[in-house]
C-alpha cells in the first residue's frame, strides 16, 4: 500500500535490503534530474533505464521555465516587491527540484551514504534509530539581532535588523541583493 510506504509504516530502518531500495530510488531521482548519483550502491538499474532518463531530462529541459501555480504567484510577488532591482539581481525560484516524496529520503540524504556520522568544526551529526541527530558546536538559543527583514512591509520588530530593499542611489548600489544582505 503506497500510504504505508510513503509514511514508513512497518519500515525496518535496520534492514539493508530496504535501505538499498531507498538508495536506488534516490539515485534514480537524482539521475532523472541530471545530477550525480548519491551512492554507487544501487546503480545497476540506472544503466537499464538510461534512455528513459534521457527522455525525462529532455522534457524537464523543455519545461525549465514552467512554475506550478503557487510558485508562479510567489515569483510574481518577488518580482513586484523587488521591481527596482535590475533583472539579473532578482531572485528566481528553481523550476527543477528534488522532491522528497518517500519516507526516509531526507534521513538518508542528511549524511554521506557510507557513514553513520559526520563532523565539521560547526556541527556533529549522527544517524540514530529514529532519525538524524544534529549537534551544533555553538548552540545559541536567541535570535536577537540575527534576522534581517526587508523594509516596506509590516513593521520590523525592535530585536530584528531592518534592511533596505534597494540602495538609495546608484553610486552606492552593491552588485546584488544577497551581497547587500550579507554586509549587514
Amino acid at each position: 500500500m503506497p500510504v504505508k510506504r510513503d509514511f514508513g509504516v512497518h519500515l525496518d530502518r535496520r534492514s539493508q535490503e530496504q535501505r538499498g531500495r531507498l538508495i536506488a530510488f534516490i539515485n534514480l531521482k537524482l539521475a532523472s534530474l541530471g545530477m550525480p548519483v548519491y551512492s554507487k550502491e544501487g546503480t545497476a538499474f540506472l544503466e537499464l533505464a538510461n534512455d528513459m532518463l534521457a527522455n525525462y531530462r529532455e522534457k524537464n529541459r523543455l519545461l525549465a521555465d514552467y512554475l506550478p501555480p503557487a510558485d508562479s504567484r510567489i515569483q510574481a510577488f518577488l518580482d513586484s516587491y523587488l521591481s527596482a532591482l535590475p533583472p539579473e539581481d532578482k531572485p528566481r525560484l528553481p523550476s527543477i527540484t528534488l522532491v522528497l516524496d518517500r519516507y526516509g529520503m531526507a534521513r538518508e540524504l542528511s549524511l554521506p551514504p557510507d557513514a553513520h556520522d559526520y563532523k565539521s568544526p560547526t556541527l556533529s551529526s549522527y544517524r540514530i534509530r529514529n532519525g538524524i541527530l544534529h549537534n551544533p558546536a555553538n548552540d545559541r538559543r536567541t535570535t536577537q539581532g540575527v534576522f534581517h527583514i526587508a523594509e516596506g512591509g509590516l513593521p520590523v520588530p525592535l530585536d530584528k535588523k531592518a534592511v533596505p530593499v534597494v540602495s538609495p542611489s546608484p553610486s552606492t548600489r552593491k552588485p546584488s541583493l544577497s551581497s547587500r544582505l550579507h554586509d549587514y
